[in-house]
């Protein structure tokens, strides 16, 4: 059985599962080469399917019902762009997590 991940081009998508699910769900980050030199970043994230789907209808629509603490969300997203930054750093384009590699997440 292969693992499942919700990917997602948007950081800031990606923050808000990671405040929900705690950093242990961010699985993968890669950057690919997208048109004009520009890098196009994509967050593979274990998370329940349909929680993801249900989420993503009330971050789209930019709901007032979203109700999150900005502390942990900034911490959350601080946490993400700090491993991409390293990852980047490194000259590397991809990044998987030790527990995801190990199967302790997912």
């Amino acid at each position: 059985m292969t693992k499942r991940l919700t990917e997602t081009t948007n950081v800031w998508f990606a923050a808000l599962l990671v405040y929900l699910y705690g950093i242990e769900s961010l699985a993968t980050i890669r950057d690919e080469q997208g048109e004009y030199r520009k890098i196009l970043t994509t967050y593979g994230l274990a998370c329940p399917e349909e929680d993801v789907k249900i989420l993503n209808e009330e971050y789209s629509q930019e709901s007032d019902n979203l109700v999150i603490k900005p502390r942990p969300f900034v911490a959350a997203f601080n946490a993400i762009t700090r491993i991409q930054n390293d990852m980047r750093r490194r000259r590397d384009v991809e990044w998987t997590s030790p527990d995801w590699i190990s199967g302790k997440v997912g």
